[in-house]
Parts: structure tokens; C-alpha cells; sequence
């Protein structure tokens, strides 16, 4: 099943001028038709707009050994904007976040540079219900000039990058469709670019208020410049809902695989997910894919509070299509732990810890791993008016150095963000 609502971990603007021009005049024009939209607010129309005026500190390695490093001060604006619009039958939401920053290189002799373009988000989601089915369709479009600005999942790529997401899920009756198109691009022209698109159509013949029999086509392709993995999937199987918020699936059928110029692989396939009534949502949610040919693939994510403190936890094993100086896909093994706490009724604390390791799928044999690290501590000052201090750090801890260098990075920031 195609987990619409968890778009793809942001990846690594193009590496090229023109495609960082046109990602900041999307950016722009998103930011200005939501300021419009909230200029003149319409009956069950929710909007929010504010900006983040903050000062960060950050090392980078020179090389992959840390023998050497830079060392920078950056002072940044993000204006932000939130709106959505609630109909009888409809939501939809739309945000948008663009930073601009002045960094001031202090290794060395001390040297300031121009104003440029930081992290930039734009994000859209919509929901239509109705007596025959629903219809879910989200896009996400988000750039970066550095690792640091993703909170997940942990990657080593140098640069600048930018990743993009858009998918629908439609329910009519007994019959349902999904598809996703994942988009990575990197600002260094060394690096491959990467794409995935996945759709799923099902149909559900025999249904009772908690259960069905199904059956469905499951389609994937990978690759950069040319076609690196596709994979077809005939199954059959069957759901039924364990809870209102969860419900299990089993599917059995034939699958073809192919793999770069491997010869196709052809043989049984298997299935087994967890996930909320929609497939994207829920307090659990993983799955198991047997494919032949493939590495089996396996994803697990849940989230839990106790007492005031907010627990998460991720594992996932993986062909990632997130491309970079690898030859995607590559099997990616990943965990991720996080934490939230409130303290007092003004302070928020977080941390989360992740760690993740790179196969190649492709000669030359490669493998990386890498350790990401942050922390974040949020004060209410006003109710429009609150401070921050977070704390993020990514670093090689092991295996096969990137050929691009660049693998240990700290940052430290502070920042006041204020809301309308």
C-alpha cells in the first residue's frame, strides 16, 4: 500500500542556477497567494502568518578525515504562512516557509557574503469526503542549502538539494486507486538526480462492515537518467479492521522484477501491512514486501504518549531512490527514536537520535554509515511571540567515506518566531 501522507524523506534545488531560480519564484508567488488568501478570509477559512529572525552557528569538515574544518555565523528571516479552508465535505490546507540568510565565514580571515536563499517549503493537502468514497491528494516541494535543515531521514550528501512529492488516493465504492511521484535534484553536478514513481489500483468484490476480500495491481519504478528498478505485483488478499484506527492486510500473488540489466525475476510475492483505515495514517503503521530479486523490505513507525512526554519510533530497511553519488536505488537500513516533552505549560523539549546505513546496489560495492543527532527547546513568550534553541549534528561514523567529503557537521541556533 502506498502511504500517501508520509511523503518521501526530503532527499537531497537543482544543480543548476536556473532550476534554484525557479524553485525561489515558486516559493515566492506561494508565499504571496497565501498572503492574499489571508488578507480577505472566507467563511471557514483558519490562517496564521509569521516570521523566524534568528542567529545560527555551524562547522563543517573540510575533508572526510575532520583534520580540517570551516566555521560560519548566519543571521536569517523566514516569513511563513498557513491557511486552510473547511467546507461541509472538503479541507484543504496550505503552508509555505522561505528563509534568506547573511553568512559571515569567521575561519580565517573573517568574510561576509551576500544575501541568499536558505530552506524553503511549500506544502499542499486536500481531503474530499462524500456518501460514495473519498479523495486525498497532497504536494510537497522543499530545498536546502545543507543536511542540517532536514530533521529526517539522516544523509551525507554535500550541497544543495531539493525534493519533491505529489500523490493522490481515491476511494469509490468497492474500487481504490493511489499514486506517488518522488522527486530528488542536487545543486552539485556530480551527483545523479533521482526520481520514483509507484501507483496501486484495487478492488474489493466481497466486503462486510469490517472485513474484505481484494484484489489489485501494485506497480514501482526507479531510476536517474534511465530506468534502474521496476517491479510488477498481481495479488489477492485480505483486510480487516483490528481497531477504528487500525487495520491489517495480508496480500499473496506473482511478481516480475528488474533490477538495472539484470534479466527479469519472476516468482511468488508477499504483502503484510499495518496501517489506519486510509493506508496513511494511524498510530501504527508498518509493512513487509517480498519481492523476487529484491531485498526484502521492511517498514515500521509508531508514535505513543505517556504521561507528558511524546515517544516515536521508526525502523526501516529499504531500496531508497534518493539517488546522490550512488547509482540509485540503494538499500537503506535506518532507526530513528524521538521524544517531546512539555514542561511547565510554556516549554517544549525534544530530541531525536538516527541512524542509518547505505548499501549499493550497483558495483562498485559502497557502504556508508551516518549518525544524526538534534535537540530543541521552545518558550512561549507571548501568545504570538515564542523563542527557540535547537541543536543538529550529522557525522560519517563509519564504513565507505563519501567521495564528495564534507561528512561531519554541527549547528547551533537561536531564534525568535513570531505568529499572527
Amino acid at each position: 500500500m502506498i502511504p500517501l501522507a508520509t511523503p518521501p524523506t526530503p532527499g537531497p534545488p537543482t544543480a543548476h542556477a536556473r532550476g534554484t531560480a525557479t524553485s525561489a519564484r515558486c516559493l515566492g508567488l506561494a508565499l504571496a497567494g497565501l498572503q492574499l488568501l489571508a488578507a480577505r478570509p472566507a467563511p471557514g477559512t483558519d490562517w496564521s502568518a509569521g516570521a523566524d529572525l534568528g542567529w545560527r552557528a555551524a562547522r563543517v569538515a573540510r575533508d572526510p578525515a575532520a583534520t580540517a574544518w570551516n566555521a560560519n555565523h548566519e543571521t536569517f528571516v523566514a516569513p511563513r504562512m498557513r491557511v486552510s479552508l473547511d467546507g461541509n465535505d472538503t479541507r484543504l490546507v496550505v503552508a509555505a516557509r522561505q528563509e534568506a540568510f547573511l553568512r559571515r565565514s569567521i575561519d580565517g580571515r573573517p568574510r561576509l557574503t551576500l544575501p541568499r536563499l536558505g530552506a524553503g517549503v511549500a506544502d499542499l493537502r486536500w481531503v474530499r469526503t462524500g456518501p460514495l468514497g473519498s479523495t486525498r491528494g497532497y504536494g510537497r516541494y522543499a530545498r536546502s542549502t545543507t543536511p542540517l535543515d532536514v530533521a529526517a531521514p539522516v544523509t551525507s550528501v554535500p550541497g544543495g538539494y531539493a525534493t519533491w512529492s505529489t500523490g493522490a488516493r481515491v476511494a469509490l465504492g468497492p474500487l481504490e486507486g493511489a499514486g506517488r511521484f518522488d522527486g530528488w535534484s542536487y545543486q552539485d553536478p556530480r551527483l545523479a538526480d533521482a526520481h520514483e514513481l509507484a501507483w496501486e489500483a484495487t478492488a474489493r468484490p466481497l466486503r462486510t462492515a469490517r472485513s474484505a476480500g481484494l484484489v489489485g495491481w501494485r506497480h514501482r519504478t526507479v531510476g536517474s537518467a534511465h530506468t534502474t528498478l521496476r517491479s510488477d505485483l498481481v495479488v489477492a488478499g485480505f483486510r480487516r479492521a483490528l481497531a477504528p484506527a487500525l487495520a491489517a492486510q495480508i496480500e499473496v500473488g506473482g511478481a516480475e522484477a528488474v533490477l538495472g540489466s539484470a534479466p527479469p525475476r519472476r516468482g511468488p510475492a508477499l504483502v503484510v501491512s499495518l496501517s489506519g483505515p486510509d493506508a496513511d495514517s494511524g498510530p501504527v503503521q508498518a509493512s513487509c514486501t517480498v519481492v523476487p530479486g529484491l531485498p526484502v523490505e521492511v517498514t515500521a513507525a509508531g508514535e505513543r504518549s505517556l504521561g507528558d512526554v511524546r515517544w516515536s519510533v521508526r525502523w526501516e530497511s529499504r531500496l531508497d531512490a534518493e539517488g546522490g553519488w550512488r547509482r540509485p536505488p540503494s538499500l537503506v537500513r535506518r532507526l530513528a527514536l524521538g521524544a517531546e516533552d512539555t514542561l511547565g505549560r510554556a516549554n517544549v523539549v525534544g530530541a531525536e537520535v538516527s541512524a542509518a546505513r547505505l548499501l549499493s546496489m550497483f558495483p562498485p560495492a559502497s557502504r556508508t554509515d551516518a549518525l544524526r543527532v538534534s535537540g530543541w527547546l521552545v518558550r512561549r513568550m507571548r501568545p504570538w511571540l515564542s523563542l527557540r534553541l535547537d541543536y543538529a549534528q550529522v557525522a560519517e561514523t563509519s564504513g565507505t567515506p563519501s567521495r564528495l567529503g564534507a561528512p561531519d557537521r554541527y549547528r547551533l541556533g537561536a531564534s525568535p518566531a513570531m505568529v499572527r
